[in-house]
């Protein structure tokens, strides 16, 4: 079979081994602790941060400016001759930080430019003001013990154990064109160190002995490439694994998908794609209502219910079974499926009734159908799985080219290491594994 997607992975915590096709719908099962999550995860992550990678080196310019950022701070606070002075001062330095932290950079060189034009400036008044002895100056020792404390990280970094000299204002000039050219470099040449350093980041510093994304033969990335590669068929990808996103307040939230899922959702489209038969069937049918973000309470960052009786609620206190279809409809009527997105969705069967279960599947077959979007599914649902092997096969002629089944198996002498092996489309080896819970319910009852 011809991949349109293919993830090659192994030796990941419990992930022995993994080859996976995404062409359309992909099923991985397994018992818990296989491997299932942390190759979801993984599989996100790599995809997220090679279509993100921009914001990515733009991130680490910022951390790597922010001990700067610090020193200039300090010399406005310690320099100004009064308080207007100091406010002018001080909003401007936090405008550049603003953007260099949240906007992305459309001309790298150019805000190199304002950067050290900001610094000379700030280092300039700050001499002129010495000289007219119109404000106390800093002592040379405590410039000279921040300013060494910038550089040593530097040192820090390059395991070199030398201590840093005494440094000049004309060094962190200097320190600052080097950052951006730094930057510059990276966005030209698409550095894939900063690729696998992301992905240890997210790790807790664990990564792949092996791990390669190919898309219709196209090595886009791997551990021992130079370069990341532009990601064609992927340009979206959105990881799902629990309804109660919508509970959860950014700063409680222990992974950032679900930051960026919440900041997903709160979008909206130019042009609304609520009036598609599937929407109109979700809406109508099964949830019998539209889920939407509130933007009339400024104060606000909840998400509503608004049940087609008229009656209004906030989300987070409606069935969770009915968040898990919201979160769905939201991504519909926002634009935010079509056929460059991966949605990957751990446990879909999480909080769902059975007769649901059978819906949510036939949901995701038809938006697969419809719009040509991937899904990657991580369940251990027999409703779940049969759902979505027939559902397929009766909606789709071509079903056997799009339709993936992978069941996690521990590998031969350990078991606590899994290979997902390939089913294809023959479900029943993972109904097999099922079986096993029954054969305990025997062994507990006998």
């Amino acid at each position: 079979m011809e991949a349109n997607v293919r993830i090659q992975l192994k030796n990941f915590w419990a992930v022995e081994e993994a080859d996976i096709l995404l062409n359309g719908i992909t099923v991985v099962a397994g018992i818990n602790g296989s491997g299932k999550s942390t190759l979801s995860k993984l599989i996100y992550y790599t995809y997220h941060n090679i279509i993100h990678y921009e914001e990515i080196v733009q991130a680490k310019l910022y951390d790597n400016l922010r001990s700067i950022i610090r020193f200039l701070d300090l010399i406005i606070r310690n320099t100004s001759k009064d308080e207007n002075e100091l406010n002018r001062k001080l909003n401007i330095l936090e405008r550049e930080e603003a953007i260099l932290r949240k906007e992305k950079i459309s001309d790298i060189n150019h805000f190199k430019n304002e950067w050290v034009l900001l610094a000379n400036q700030i280092f300039a008044e700050y001499f002129e003001n010495i000289n007219k002895k119109n404000t106390g100056a800093l002592s040379e020792q405590r410039i000279q013990f921040v300013l060494r404390g910038i550089f040593r990280n530097d040192k820090q970094k390059s395991n070199t154990n030398d201590d840093v000299q005494d440094v000049d204002f004309n060094s962190v000039i200097q320190k600052i064109n080097e950052l951006f050219t730094e930057a510059s470099q990276a966005l030209t040449i698409r550095n894939a160190s900063i690729l696998r350093d992301s992905i240890q980041r997210v790790f807790n510093g664990d990564i792949p002995t092996e791990i390669n994304i190919v898309e219709l033969n196209d090595k886009i990335f791997s551990l021992d490439a130079l370069h990341i590669g532009i990601s064609y068929n992927i340009q979206n990808v959105i990881y799902i694994d629990t309804p109660f996103m919508f509970d959860m307040e950014h700063k409680y939230v222990a992974f950032d998908y679900r930051v960026t899922l919440r900041d997903i959702l709160k979008q909206k489209a130019e042009n609304k794609n609520n009036n598609t038969e599937i929407y109109r069937w979700l809406s109508g049918q099964i949830m019998e209502g539209e889920a939407d973000y509130d933007t009339k309470d400024v104060f606000s960052d909840d998400f509503l219910f608004k049940r087609s009786d008229g009656s209004v609620f906030n989300i987070k206190d409606c069935a969770t079974g009915l968040q898990a279809f919201a979160i769905l409809q939201l991504l519909i009527k926002n634009g935010q499926i079509n056929d460059k997105t991966l949605i990957i969705i751990d446990e879909p069967e999480a909080h769902l009734h059975p007769q649901w279960i059978t819906e949510y599947a036939n949901l995701i077959v038809n938006l697969n159908k419809a719009t040509g979007a991937k899904f990657l599914l991580a369940s251990h649902n027999p409703d779940m799985v049969s759902a979505i092997r027939y559902i397929s096969e009766a909606k789709n002629s071509d079903f056997a080219e799009i339709l993936n089944f992978y069941l996690a198996q521990p590998v031969p002498g350990s078991k606590f290491k899994f290979k997902f092996n390939h089913l294809e489309q023959n479900i029943e080896p993972i109904f097999e594994s099922f079986n096993l819970s029954f054969e305990r319910l025997k062994g507990y009852i006998s």
